[in-house]
């Protein structure tokens, strides 16, 4: 019985370490991916973690980054830009220049 509750006891702990260890990393992870973007774009990065595919959502900020691409809105794209985004569930979507 007393060996019994001992391993428990020791599995609980490992399973909470390793959840703290794992949270850490995402939120080093996060951050190790926004150091060096504007604002703008941080606070994109930042939505994404409450996203379910959080890659796909973080790969379109940085797609967007790259381009200084602007969010998509209701009142559409300026005149010579065009929609685009990721072809994932949590993508981003925003205006560029038409090609």
């Amino acid at each position: 019985m007393k060996r019994n509750l001992i391993a428990v006891t020791i599995i609980v702990a490992v399973i909470i370490i390793f959840n703290f260890g794992y949270n850490f990393y995402k939120e080093q992870s996060f951050k190790n991916k926004t150091n060096n973007y504007i604002d703008y774009y941080k606070k994109l990065i930042e939505n994404c973690k409450l996203k379910d595919s959080q890659n796909c959502c973080i790969s379109s900020v940085q797609y967007m980054e790259k381009g200084n691409y602007k969010l998509y809105t209701n009142l559409g794209c300026s005149k010579g830009f065009q929609e685009n985004m990721l072809l994932c569930i949590d993508s981003y979507k925003w205006c560029e220049p038409i090609k």
